[in-house]
């Protein structure tokens, strides 16, 4: 016979109630002492209890779970799952994952997947393409706790994400304050929804650096378009570069990808990076560190993300338990931007 909660209970000579909390880890922020809650989890495990989520879920309402969507567990976004776990668990709840590869049907497949699963609510980096956001709005726009994450697409949903604006900021002030003024920006390619949404800002924080500094009247052509926004994109962008008359001495670009492809075009052409032409990435992916030239990058707060965000779902289920029935219920919008560090490395040189 199956060893059950009041079994545990009888055996600690505590209540049910107790081993409950000790289970889901409610004991946290409870007045259960650590030797209570160290005996009730010895007698957990000699005795083979498992804890019914099945029986649970039913009995609650809820599957105590919560499902987070990123574009690649890979990537850097995989500490927005670890973020997210800690907080999830102090309060019960268990976080599972899956990825999209950046494609809108593999996102739509993995929400309809997680509601399937009755999920008590959904944190996602939306595909680039923002071909879902139709569909997450209308998710959203039934009380379901949702956060888009990441990518601050809008502001109409509870978001958490990267200050565009703030990151791109400090990296072209980080650049003025190494000497340098003849400052390039890469946008990649200049159109569509990402562009307006999540390149624009970062392009405004460029500027906004310039103009704070005085650089006024640098050429048009610092500005720097591409066909695609990866290694080749850097690549393309490095040979603009070699082609004007008056060079930048930086180029500030809108990921890390295109600006790996930048330095290693521009060292096949035995330009010295950072010495001739100092490059800057954003995203600090993995890579970054270990190129050829290490990257100076800006590094979106990732764990910070994860645990914001979780911390909004988990409120947003606890006002929903509150106000049961009522039609104003997880109608209020939360929208949180976070300041994003700088990581020196060693593509930026100091002029003299």
């Amino acid at each position: 016979m199956a060893v059950t909660i009041k079994d545990v209970a009888k055996k600690a000579s505590v209540s049910p109630s107790t081993v409950s909390m000790v289970i889901n880890r409610r004991h946290i922020n409870s007045r259960i002492s650590k030797n209570t809650r160290q005996k009730v989890l010895d007698v957990i495990r000699e005795s083979g209890y498992v804890p019914n989520l099945y029986a649970r879920s039913i009995r609650n309402g809820s599957t105590f779970t919560i499902g987070i969507i990123v574009e690649d567990i890979d990537s850097p976004s995989r500490m927005i799952i670890k973020g997210a776990k800690l907080p999830a668990s102090e309060k019960g709840y268990h976080v599972i994952a899956s990825e999209t590869n950046d494609k809108a049907d593999e996102e739509r497949f993995c929400i309809e997947n997680f509601l399937s699963r009755r999920v008590d609510g959904i944190i996602i980096i939306p595909a680039a393409s923002g071909e879902t956001l139709g569909y997450l709005k209308e998710l959203y726009s039934t009380g379901f706790p949702l956060v888009i994450c990441g990518r601050p697409f809008v502001t109409e949903m509870d978001s958490v994400f990267d200050h565009l604006e703030g990151g791109s900021f400090r990296a072209t002030s980080y650049c003025i304050e190494q000497g340098h003024t003849k400052i390039a920006y890469c946008a990649g390619n200049p159109e569509g929804m990402i562009y307006k949404l999540s390149v624009l800002p970062r392009y405004q924080g460029y500027l906004k650096a310039l103009e704070e500094n005085g650089i006024v009247q640098l050429p048009k052509n610092y500005y720097i378009t591409t066909k695609t926004v990866d290694h080749a994109g850097g690549e393309e962008a490095a040979e603009a570069i070699l082609k004007m008359a008056e060079k930048p001495t930086v180029i500030v670009f809108r990921n890390d990808e295109m600006a790996a492809g930048a330095i290693h075009y521009l060292r096949s052409k035995n330009i010295r990076v950072p010495d001739d032409i100092s490059i800057v990435g954003y995203g600090n992916k993995s890579f970054a560190g270990i190129l050829e030239v290490p990257l100076t990058t800006i590094s979106p707060l990732k764990t910070e993300i994860g645990e914001r965000a979780v911390r909004i779902i988990l409120d947003k289920i606890e006002n929903s338990k509150k106000n049961k029935g009522s039609e104003d219920t997880n109608r209020t919008v939360t929208s949180v931007g976070l300041m994003p560090e700088l990581v020196i490395r060693d593509s930026v040189c100091l002029l003299k």
